[in-house]
């Protein structure tokens, strides 16, 4: 139980600066997309120059992304108070596994093939770099994490179902 709370607490805060996080957003894209005077801004390591409709395309693609991700913490919140309440086989737990699997790899895919097309148009010079670390910003780790919300969704909903059947055997 004492795990559960640290996660909640760590859940609470990212959800918390996410709130600041988000409404800066919201605040500084549509400045960003019609302001006049194009200024860079960096992405993910990159940097790019707010100048061109590709560009402002790329921004509200990262804006959108954002939104979705921080609905994947909302509901991880409202169904780790499903866990403090010792409901684990709900079906809302289950629904919000799998959505949860379904925001973070429609945030990873909103971002990562944009960041990609813009990558190959806008920079001639596009090389391959290999790193050694693989941060959670990653495409792929973004990608595995929605895939394993999914899996434990389905996972969730074979135990409800085996729980069901072995309350009506006696």
């Amino acid at each position: 139980m004492r795990k559960l709370q640290i996660l909640k607490t760590c859940i609470d805060l990212i959800y918390f600066f996410g709130i600041f996080t988000l409404i800066g957003m919201c605040i500084f894209v549509p400045m960003a997309i019609f302001g006049e005077a194009g200024f860079p801004i960096k992405v993910r390591g990159q940097e790019i120059e707010i100048a061109d409709w590709g560009s402002k395309i790329l921004l509200i693609c990262i804006l959108v992304s954002a939104i979705a991700f921080f609905y994947a913490i909302l509901l991880i919140r409202r169904t780790l108070e499903f866990f403090r309440k010792r409901d684990v086989f709900n079906l809302q737990v289950i629904a919000n596994f799998n959505k949860i699997g379904w925001c973070i790899v429609a945030s990873a895919l909103v971002t990562g093939i944009p960041m990609l097309i813009y990558n190959i148009i806008m920079r001639p010079k596009t090389g391959f770099e290999i790193s050694a670390g693989l941060g959670m910003d990653s495409f792929m780790m973004s990608i595995s994490l929605g895939l394993l919300f999914m899996v434990i969704a389905e996972a969730f909903r074979m135990a409800k179902q085996l729980k069901e059947e072995n309350e009506l055997v006696i």
